[in-house]
């Protein structure tokens, strides 16, 4: 049965934490920097999403539903001050998708996160990143030749329809960056 309570204080820190990487907050994207105010929002989230796994474990799909176990992965997904704490999820999560409790999914993002965040080329090709001239690539990816067999093993778009996707969402932040220059 769905614990709506915990499914709902989710469902709200997810509002929390997407207000602070969302539009209007593009030029923080392009910034690469944060308001103060934000990174204190962010803290007390990662702060929110520790003590939510700790208490009740890892958010999966029959204790939040599948809303609230999006909300916790997509929290844990940017407590990246936190590796630690992301890898614990993730052996959670590996646990939880053997009995079709967690979004295969989600762990595929969260496994990336993890490894990028430790130095290591990703399994998944989820995560990218802006080179020096700004242009959006992914991270180092593992045994490329792979890559479209792990990904379709867990359900997900192709890499380069995936990589297309991200090029697409970045075009068109980019292109409402420069109109509101123009404003």
């Amino acid at each position: 049965m769905v614990d709506k309570r915990l499914q709902d204080r989710l469902l709200k820190l997810e509002r929390i934490d997407q207000s602070i990487r969302t539009p209007p907050r593009e030029k923080w994207v392009y910034s690469r920097k944060m308001s103060e105010n934000d990174s204190k929002k962010e803290e007390w989230l990662h702060a929110q999403i520790r003590n939510i796994v700790n208490e009740y474990g890892l958010p999966t799909i029959s204790r939040v539903g599948k809303r609230g176990e999006t909300a916790a992965w997509l929290l844990i997904q940017h407590c990246d001050t936190d590796v630690r704490f992301q890898k614990r999820c993730l052996n959670r999560a590996r646990e939880a998708v053997k009995r079709k409790d967690f979004s295969p999914e989600h762990m595929a993002y969260l496994t990336d996160r993890v490894r990028v965040n430790l130095g290591m080329p990703q399994l998944y090709g989820t995560q990218f990143h802006r080179n020096k001239v700004g242009k959006l690539i992914p991270r180092p990816i593992e045994d490329k030749k792979g890559l479209d067999a792990r990904r379709l093993a867990f359900g997900m778009a192709t890499f380069e329809e995936y990589r297309a996707l991200m090029l697409s969402r970045s075009w068109n932040m980019q292109k409402k960056k420069e109109k509101e220059k123009k404003d």
